[in-house]
């Protein structure tokens, strides 16, 4: 813009006006944030046009879910509302409920596939144990006060979507409890007790999904049977790198093939917590699987947190597994106890790997070790969020003596 341009003298107008409090330009951004995974900046596409063969449901819900990929977004200051535009090729059917009935959920392995639709209508499920099969534990909601006569036309409207669409796997289930503080709950979910069960299994498998320091990006069952495919001639596989990447795929961005992140493992956390609201302390599964230790999905859930927490703790020697095999940062005093945030984590040791600055969201960790300090198995089961909020003077325990 120059200073003769109308545009220009329009948007100085408007950040005088933000200055001057006169309006709250600022509360909107002209994307969705400054560093926005998965924009035209990290397009990777062959030819820079991703937008030819994004299908209408990967183009209208990415933008809105997580703003990706979209362009002329904008957002409030809390992205607590993101808009953008979505394009489509004009071609593609919506496909969601048909990937799901065709191909996402593999009965025989008890585990969610990404599929690969072709442009002859036939599907082929990609049968690789990545966090793909773990991600529907995510989309996972329990609300509690008895939901049906407080938001009467939210249950009732997701009832009628899923009997209108038999071929979505989901469920909208209500707890019959004897106590009144859980009466009444409605759990919304894409699988049911059976299915969870199955998955669970995997993820909490020493052989496949968890790590020493968390849920690794892809199961260690591909270290001796990667995936294998072959299309038009050529065959690509897909093997368990607990570490970097050994591709050029994606510029040799291609890090989740086996390390931890720690953002996929709080929404893993934040799910089990969610499904221990609905289920209770009754609900058990074998964590490790195989291990014969039961424990409820709280207790599931404080594990993986105290796995994830392990990476930054000193061992007997005084080594922290994010510093990886570099004794500097163990042993000389000026660096020992400065702990860095990585973007990933060594799936086999916990090493930090990528960037060293990501406290955005490696940071997280620290509000998980607050919560199963704060508060029991039971008193979350009982009271759910509503348990983290502060309590007034009036409800204030007395101090020990």
């Amino acid at each position: 813009m120059t200073d003769g341009d109308g545009a220009a003298d329009a948007e100085r107008r408007r950040l005088a006006e933000a200055d001057e409090g006169v309006a709250h330009w600022r509360r909107w951004g002209p994307y969705l944030s400054e560093r926005q995974w998965g924009t035209v900046r990290e397009e990777y596409s062959a030819g820079g046009d991703a937008w030819s063969y994004f299908t209408h449901d990967q183009a209208r819900s990415r933008a809105y879910r997580w703003g990706e990929d979209g362009i002329a977004g904008v957002s409030d200051d809390k992205q607590r509302l993101c808009l953008a535009l979505a394009l489509w090729n004009g071609r593609d059917p919506i496909l969601k409920e048909r990937m799901y009935n065709a191909g996402l959920w593999d009965e025989e392995d008890g585990f969610f596939y990404d599929v690969l639709r072709l442009p002859d209508g036939s599907a082929t499920p990609l049968k690789v144990r990545s966090l793909v099969g773990l991600i529907p534990l995510a989309a996972t909601s329990v609300i509690g006060g008895r939901a049906d006569q407080r938001f009467p036309e939210l249950v009732q409207g997701a009832q009628e979507f899923i009997k209108r669409h038999p071929a979505v796997e989901a469920f909208v289930s209500q707890h019959v409890s004897a106590d009144p503080s859980t009466e009444g709950r409605y759990l919304f979910a894409l699988f049911g007790e059976d299915r969870l069960r199955r998955i669970l299994a995997r993820m909490l498998d020493e052989d496949e999904f968890l790590g020493p320091h968390g849920i690794r990006s892809l199961s260690r069952h591909h270290a001796d049977h990667p995936y294998a495919f072959e299309v038009h001639g050529e065959t690509y596989g897909v093997g368990h790198l607990p570490a970097e990447s050994d591709s050029g795929m994606f510029g040799g961005n291609s890090n989740w093939r086996g390390p931890v992140w720690f953002p996929i493992n709080l929404l893993l956390i934040r799910a089990l917590l969610n499904l221990h609201g609905y289920h209770g302390a009754a609900f058990t599964v074998e964590c490790p699987t195989g291990s014969g230790r039961l424990m409820n999905l709280y207790e599931v859930a404080r594990e993986l947190s105290d796995r994830l927490t392990s990476t930054f703790l000193r061992d007997a020697e005084g080594h922290r597994p994010v510093h990886g095999a570099q004794p500097q940062f163990a042993k000389d005093p000026h660096w020992k106890d400065l702990i860095l945030f990585h973007e990933y984590f060594h799936g086999d040791n916990g090493a930090g790997l990528g960037a060293s600055h990501q406290t955005g969201w490696t940071g997280l960790v620290a509000a998980t070790v607050t919560l199963f300090h704060t508060l029991t198995a039971d008193e979350w089961h009982r009271g759910g969020r509503e348990s983290l909020r502060p309590k007034s003077d009036g409800d204030r325990e007395e101090p020990l003596p």
